[in-house]
């Protein structure tokens, strides 16, 4: 299979685990009554995760899977980086990511989720998780390239199905 159609199907597939593994999370979690959080609260609990060093930690992960996806990249990877690390530098994102987190948790939510992110347990966490989801990546990669074939013709067939 060519990489094209590698990296194709790889890419429905993070994006349908990405999917169905945030379905039903936020419909679970409903917003009540509480004191919003503000822009500082995300950017503290941001800074507690170590979002900066994880985010280049993403890129260089990002860029890997390209690359074991197709090897003839690695000629082009110190661009990749230096293209991902233009756009998705912390400074350019960091409020929008303190955002996500203001959206959805409170004020003392988000008080102690940083609390958390400051004990030791809570600093492995965010040093590991970057590399968690890379191996969690990696079996969902395994598992599709075992099962591509299977995958193929489903698509195949819904398609001929169709039209």
């Amino acid at each position: 299979m060519g990489s094209f159609s590698r990296n194709l199907v790889l890419s429905i597939f993070l994006i349908l685990v990405l999917i169905t593994s945030s379905k039903g999370i936020e419909s679970d979690v409903k917003r009540q009554s509480y004191i919003k959080a503000s822009l500082e609260d995300g950017l503290a609990l941001c800074e507690a995760m170590k979002m900066e060093g994880t985010i280049d930690s993403y890129i260089e992960t990002v860029v890997n899977i390209f690359i074991e996806a197709d090897p003839s990249l690695i000629i082009i990877r110190g661009t990749m980086i230096d293209f991902m690390k233009k756009y998705f530098n912390w400074d350019r994102i960091k409020n929008e990511y303190a955002e996500i987190y203001v959206d959805r948790f409170s004020k003392e939510e988000l008080q102690e989720l940083t609390e958390f992110y400051k004990t030791p347990v809570g600093q492995k966490y965010a040093i590991l998780g970057p590399l968690l989801a890379e191996e969690g990546g990696k079996i969902g990669q395994r598992i599709m390239d075992e099962h591509l074939g299977e995958f193929q013709l489903m698509i195949i067939k819904e398609m001929m199905n169709s039209y």
